[in-house]
């Protein structure tokens, strides 16, 4: 779930609704798979596979080397 007030308040509207957009095109086992996506006027909610070790980012912050 993302806020869309927090989003355009950031400037990140656009990206969410893109990286969305992106996703539903893609169909690689290295890429997260996006279910569904939807919106309501306050958020905007994408279902996708879970990953249980987080997100490239968190990977690359917490660990020195990518083995």
């Amino acid at each position: 779930m993302l806020n869309k007030k927090k989003l355009f308040s950031k400037k990140q509207l656009k990206y969410a609704v893109g990286e969305a957009n992106i996703l539903k095109r893609l169909n690689s086992p290295f890429i997260v798979k996006l279910y569904y996506a939807f919106q309501t006027p306050t958020n905007l909610y994408m279902a996708l596979d879970h990953c249980s070790l987080g997100d490239l980012s968190e990977l690359i912050i917490t660990r020195e080397k990518l083995k």
